[in-house]
């Protein structure tokens, strides 16, 4: 063993008391003749024993077993910590003329050091007092002794490794059960080892029937054939695969030596299943594969989702018809799959350190294993509502149930905000927390989709509105031929009066015609707000003030209520004076629509800052009111209550903005009595940095 160390240069990574040991006995008069010389030695505790009898000793120290990588002249690099990261993290990155001397290695190497020494000493003793034979008894005893507390020590060494490494099994086993998503494990053998919980339910078969057995092809093909974690464990080549299967599997772009496919199972139960599988090889530490894990993703609501979209996308082709061909080119609805992609699955110790961070978890958090595993705690990875359920879960405070699908925000490593579907687990072991796991589901293609059929809803309000408008249009052209003949006629009568009304006549329609096209614009295109630092009770003055006269004329009061102590905040300006010009203007129209007489008619403005972090608006009137079969019409398709003065799109653009705003909007209406808007915004407070000079 002594040739491991015999004329090297040495450094130690972990320096705790077996550390310090280890230096004593290498650096001690046993061995002064074997030119051993210590270089460096790495802990991440600065007062270990080990590391403290280094400096002493004038030997380089350092918190990061990386710096030793840099020594002059090193060739011996031995690990002491036991730590399966840090041994990850040296098999990978150990310059290639440095030899590694792993933990398990190490403490054999430690053993005969021990055991080589104090023969070394008794030897010593042994020929100083050759004429005692007592001495030499006693001598003999001694070193019995030592070397029965080294196996001792070395047995219970060994225990507390077996012990831990059925731990880390169980948890595991626990996880993969726990896991929402059907899953199984083979091994090198093909045996099933595990079939968790959602397996059995989507096969209708229980793991006592299958784990155990080489039987995993049965819920899946008619005949005998192995299935995709077969072909992993045999390490298959392309065209075996290509025999079986065709070109149906697909390699992984996330997992080395990884497959996935997609495939539709008649014979499954309601009906037939789409399904979509991965498999990914379990490797020991020098890439050896020792089993196979297979994961399944239900497809069928998808599928179904998708085929609804395309038949929703031919039916609009059909509504939109030629009157909006050219729009309906431009609008190019995209039809894609809903693809899966394996959920992030990250399970913590009970004290809430991350021992498991898998592929997934990497492209959603966008950290990498060896950033978070170590370095990282679930507390900083989770929004904040749920690492207090798992802390409280993991600390035993209450009752707390992960299980339950839910939508959660997180942050991902570059600030971006990516929506995710949670669940989890605590997880137990004879009723003591043991840990936790979480898994989160990527939706941000979910959200994508769903925001391509509100565009494509969109596109068909628009079609139904050319339809629809014809009549309102022909209106605006009969105004605007009436307008020029009687300017020409006033033209050749030099009638200036009647000049003047037939040009007003022009002014008004094309009026008309500008707020419409400028409605269709806004309702039709995609717009993204624009916030930055605005006084929202200032805009709300602005357009108080622009509709005071037409108000004014028509006897109507407008009544302002505007919290004096909200002032700046971070938001669309645009939007907002857009949403409160709409809704004051309706306002004013339902005053005018109001066929009773010796009525006080108003419209009041009030705004308020709620604690949620938004603003509302309130726009009341005591006009006309609305039925309640009106109120369900209202933003639902081109409607209007003005007969001819009205296109139907006012409130259909009044909505949009809102919830382009991710605000809200709600009506209160009693017919004869009047109605009340209410809109919801959410702002943020202005920093310094957002603030326009």
């Amino acid at each position: 063993m002594i040739k491991l160390l015999r004329n090297s240069n040495v450094a130690l990574i972990g320096a705790g008391r077996i550390g310090k040991a280890f230096l004593q006995i290498i650096l001690g008069s046993n061995f002064t003749g074997q030119n051993i010389r210590v270089l460096g030695v790495a802990d991440i505790r600065e007062s270990a024993d080990g590391l403290v009898f280094a400096r002493k000793r004038g030997i380089f120290t350092t918190s990061n077993f990386r710096d030793l990588y840099e020594l002059n002249r090193l060739n011996v690099l031995i690990e002491l910590t036991g730590n399966d990261f840090v041994v990850q993290e040296l098999r990978n990155g150990v310059p290639k003329q440095i030899r590694l001397i792993d933990h398990y290695d190490a403490m054999l190497l430690f053993d005969w050091l021990q055991i080589e020494s104090a023969r070394l000493e008794h030897i010593r003793r042994l020929k100083e007092r050759i004429d005692e034979p007592e001495k030499i008894e006693e001598a003999f005893l001694s070193f019995s002794k030592i070397l029965t507390a080294i196996t001792q020590e070395r047995t219970l060494h060994l225990r507390n490794v077996e012990k831990e490494l059925a731990e880390r099994e169980r948890i595991v086993s626990q996880i993969i059960d726990g896991n929402t998503i059907p899953t199984f494990v083979i091994n090198r053998n093909h045996i099933v080892t595990h079939w968790n919980k959602a397996c059995e339910r989507l096969t209708g078969i229980i793991a006592e029937q299958i784990v155990g057995t080489s039987n995993q092809w049965m819920p899946f093909r008619f005949e005998k054939r192995p299935i995709m974690a077969d072909v992993i464990v045999d390490e298959m080549d392309e065209r075996e695969i290509h025999n079986y299967y065709g070109d149906f599997w697909k390699k992984s772009s996330l997992i080395e030596g990884a497959y996935e496919a997609e495939e539709y199972f008649s014979h499954f139960k309601e009906g037939g299943k789409w399904l979509f599988f991965t498999a990914a090889p379990i490797k020991t530490p020098d890439g050896s594969i020792i089993a196979a894990i297979e994961t399944l993703w239900d497809m069928t609501e998808t599928k179904e989702a998708q085929k609804r979209l395309k038949e929703y996308a031919d039916r609009l082709e059909e509504m939109v018809k030629a009157a909006t061909e050219e729009l309906a080119r431009q609008s190019n609805f995209q039809q894609k799959l809903i693809k899966s992609s394996n959920d992030g699955i990250i399970a913590t110790d009970r004290e809430g350190n991350i021992i498991i961070y898998n592929k997934g978890a990497e492209r959603i958090f966008g950290y990498l294993s060896r950033e978070v595993i170590g370095g990282m705690t679930y507390e900083s990875l989770y929004p904040a509502h749920l690492a207090s359920e798992v802390r409280s879960g993991l600390m035993r405070i209450g009752e707390v149930d992960l299980s339950i699908w839910r939508e959660a925000v997180v942050t991902s490593k570059t600030e971006e905000k990516i929506p995710t579907r949670f669940s989890g687990a605590i997880l137990y072991q004879e009723e003591e927390v043991i840990g936790s796991v979480c898994f989160f589901r990527d939706l941000r293609e979910v959200k994508r989709l769903q925001n391509d059929l509100i565009k494509a809803e969109r596109l068909a309000a628009i079609g139904q509105t050319i339809a629809g408008l014809a009549h309102y249009i022909k209106n605006i052209l009969y105004g605007l031929k009436g307008g020029v003949y009687v300017l020409n006629t006033a033209m050749d009568k030099v009638d200036t009066e009647k000049i003047r009304a037939g040009w007003g006549m022009i002014e008004r329609n094309i009026e008309r015609i500008s707020d419409l096209v400028f409605d269709l614009l806004t309702y039709s295109r995609e717009r993204t707000p624009e916030p930055h630092a605005c006084f929202p009770g200032k805009i709300i003055e602005e357009v108080c003030a622009l509709l005071a006269p037409t108000a004014a004329e028509n006897d109507i009061v407008i009544l302002k209520d505007i919290d004096p102590s909200f002032s700046e905040a971070y938001m669309d300006p645009v939007a907002v004076h857009r949403i409160v010009l709409d809704l004051l203007s309706n306002a004013i129209d339902a005053c005018l629509f109001d066929m009773l007489e010796k009525k006080e008619w108003f419209v009041k403005v009030v705004m308020r800052a709620e604690g949620s972090g938004k603003i509302r608006v309130d726009v009341s009137d005591n006009g006309v009111g609305m039925s309640q079969e009106t109120i369900e019409k209202l933003f639902t398709n081109i409607f209007s209550l003005k007969g001819q003065k009205g296109t139907g799109l006012g409130l259909l653009v009044t909505a949009k903005l809102v919830k382009e705003n991710d605000g809200t909007i709600h009506v209160v209406s009693e017919l004869g009595k009047g109605s009340t808007f209410t809109v919801r915004i959410p702002f943020e407070k202005v920093n310094e940095h957002e603030r326009e000079p």
